[in-house]
This record gives structure tokens, sequence and C-alpha cells, in this order.
């Protein structure tokens, strides 16, 4: 195995450093070993990035294809209320089957030292908006009462040549152009139970230009709320206000979950909850179907708590299920889907944990997943994240991520 230190950065003179070539096996701990071939893929996936970066996701603007990496902030044993999580992200693009970094993509956004912007990244959009960008910022929750974290969203939209310009807090940038005429979500007034709020959870955007945004209602106590009510708010194109509905059959799950959104149209849009502190071994699969006039849950043969779906043009569902990848057909019928083993890090695959799936168009799929691994820490070492990214779309060298060097440094191709 040979790294590649100058095919990621050679579009835009960026160097790498030399010590890297050193580091790559070490910075795993004991855990990465190196292969004495490449490991073999299965069917048509591929590893397409992998190493010790907590964060490793891919996003979508219209056909391009972005990378976000770096740290979630999550990592914490120990905190307090009020305190700030520690995200640090950065971008790099997918063109063809190669990886680049461009300073216009981090261009007016708050950075690090390091190089890192101080937060999670989302993006988004498609012609003819903008491609847009929501850094959220987080912090556990300062009086220990409703929702466990207090997030607070700066938009800001990309202008070509420039980078990035502000677009204000709460600023509707990642709605498309024909939901701008809907309302603020009246998220105090929704829930059907008096002293309960809705707390948005997932939201997704559909290609002609609705919106679906799916919540939990929560009170202010600091108890966990038992009653599991989900709602989902719908905002068609040119829509001037918003039709919420509450999921059936929710009250099975317990209490607190997380929920996933896919819309392939305003008139069938799929959804999934999860129970996240519940051991994942004990976790119910969620899932209910949208068609056009009222929502519904559909069983399904899974055993596994669904973080995420993702729906492809022919029909086909996909499920990232935590312990495995589920693919359904239009008739039904559900079986498992295997992923290739991380190239890296050896005996890492029974340990992933798949939280999420994404399909462009009919072909090109995604997966994100992560693992925990040894990383070296001194004279000892701890237990740390690291993250695996699995495509369709086979990239010509797998890149490798390594958040503890500088965003400069941090993802390179390695062959």
């Amino acid at each position: 195995m040979r790294m590649n230190q100058t095919r990621l950065t050679a579009q835009w003179g960026l160097k790498l450093a030399a010590a890297l070539s050193g580091a790559i096996l070490a910075a795993c701990g004991g855990v990465a070993k190196r292969p004495a071939q490449p490991a073999p893929v299965i069917s048509a996936w591929s590893v397409f990035a992998e190493g010790p970066c907590p964060k490793l996701s891919i996003h979508r603007s219209g056909e391009r294809r972005f990378i976000v990496y770096g740290d979630t902030g999550y990592d914490l044993h120990a905190w307090l209320p009020g305190e700030p999580l520690a995200a640090a992200q950065a971008i790099a693009e997918v063109k063809g089957d190669r990886v680049y970094r461009s300073p216009a993509l981090l261009a007016g956004l708050p950075r690090n030292a390091r190089g890192y912007v101080r937060g999670e990244l989302e993006l988004g959009g498609a012609p003819p908006a903008a491609t847009w960008l929501h850094l959220i910022t987080a912090r556990y929750s300062s009086g220990g009462q409703g929702a466990l974290f207090e997030r607070r969203v700066h938009g800001y939209s990309f202008v070509p040549g420039k980078g990035w310009a502000s677009a204000g807090e709460d600023s509707p940038a990642a709605l498309p152009f024909q939901a701008r005429k809907l309302p603020t979500l009246p998220s105090a007034t929704m829930c059907p139970k008096a002293g309960l709020t809705l707390v948005p959870l997932a939201s997704t955007t559909t290609a002609a230009g609705g919106v679906f945004v799916a919540g939990r209602c929560d009170d202010e106590q600091a108890p966990n709320y038992v009653d599991t009510t989900i709602l989902v708010a719908h905002g068609r194109p040119d829509a001037d206000r918003w039709e919420v509905a509450q999921i059936p059959d929710a009250d099975a799950l317990d209490g607190i979950v997380n929920l996933a959104l896919a819309a392939p149209s305003d008139d069938r849009a799929y959804l999934v909850a999860y129970e996240p502190f519940t051991p994942r071994e004990e976790r119910q699969s969620f899932f209910a179907h949208y068609d056009g006039s009222r929502w519904r849950e559909l069983p399904l043969p899974i055993d596994d708590g669904l973080m995420s779906v993702a729906a492809a043009d022919d029909g086909t569902l996909w499920f990232a299920a935590g312990r495995a990848l589920y693919q359904r057909q239009e008739s039904g019928e559900v079986t498992t889907v295997p992923l290739p083993p991380p190239r890296f890090a050896r005996g890492a695959s029974d340990a992933l944990h798949l939280h999420r799936v994404r399909a462009f168009g009919q072909n090109e799929l995604w997966v994100e997943a992560s693992y925990r691994l040894d990383l070296p820490a001194g004279r000892g070492a701890k237990r740390g994240w690291a993250s695996a990214l699995f495509t369709t779309r086979p990239p010509r060298y797998p890149l490798y991520c390594d958040a503890n060097q500088p965003a400069e440094t941090a993802l390179y191709e390695v062959e």
C-alpha cells in the first residue's frame, strides 16, 4: 500500500505534511493493520473513505457532491449543563471519481486554528436555488430540562467565486423557492396535548419543492416524557400553510426517539424512528408511509432499530438499521445487503454502526457508518470513534481521514 500524498490537493496547490506517510497505520492504535492485499469488495459497493474521523458524511447540491469530515464533539465522558459541543468540521468536493479541496469551500465560515469550521455542517440545494449551508452549534441543556441539546442554526448561501455569505440565524436557507410562502413552523401549538412542544428532529424536501418536517412532542420537565407522539408537518409547493398529521401507533416506542425522512414526491414519503437510549440489540423497527392523504405504519421483517431511510427512483427503499443495511423491493421483499469490510481497520466489520443511507437517483447510493477503536493518547490509548463511508460510486483511490490532523491534511487518497 502506498500513500498518494499529491493527488487529493493537486488541483488547489495545497501541500500534505510529509510526516503523514508514517502515521497512517499508527493513528489507529493497533486496530488498523497493513493489509497484504486490498480488502475484497462485495457486490457493487466500495469503501469510499475511512479512518479516525467521527464525522464522514456525504451531501448533495444538485449534481454536486460534498464530503463533510472532522469531529462531532459528542464523545464526551463527562459534561456540564450548558457546555458547548466541540464539533469541528471541513468540506471537500467529489468530482467524478476524485475528491478535491478548494479554499472557497470554507471561505466566509468561522474556523479554528486547525482550519476546521466550529460546528456541525449540513449542505444542500438544487437549481434554481443556490447551494446552502447550515452551521449548527449545540450545547447541553443549560437547565437540565426539555431537549438534551440546545441548538442554534446559522444559514449561509454560496456565492460562486467568493464563498459563503451569511443569511442569518434561523434562516430559511434550506427551503426551496416553492416553499418560501410557508409561515414559521408553529411548534408551540402543534401538539395535541397542552404543555407539549414539538421538537423538530428530521426534515427533507421533494423534487417539486415541497417540505416535510417530523418531530416529537415533549414537555419542559427534566424526566423524559414517556408518551411518544410523532408529528409530521408537510408544506406543499407554493403552499402558504402547513398540513400537520400524527403518525399512528408510535406510542409503542419508548419515549425518546430519533427520526429520519425520505420523500420522493409530495404524495409519497417515508418515516423511520428508533430509540437512541435503548441498547441497539433491543431496538424495534418502526416504519411509516405517506400515500398523499394519510400516514400509516407498515410492518417490516427487520429486527433492528431503523436509523435512516432512502428511496431510489425505481421504488426500492434502503434502510440503515444500526447493525445492517437492508433493501426493500417495491414488491415488499426485504433482503440484507452486505458491505465490504473497512480497508484499514481489521476486525471492525462486526462492530460497524450504520446510521445513514442516501440515494441520489437509482444507482448512486451512500452509507455512513462508524465504529469504536483505540487511539493513541500520550503513553497510553483511549477509545475513540472512526467512520466509514460506503458507496456504489467507487473512487479512483480510497480516502483516509484522520481528524487529529489539521483540516488541510486530514483527508487524503491512498493507493
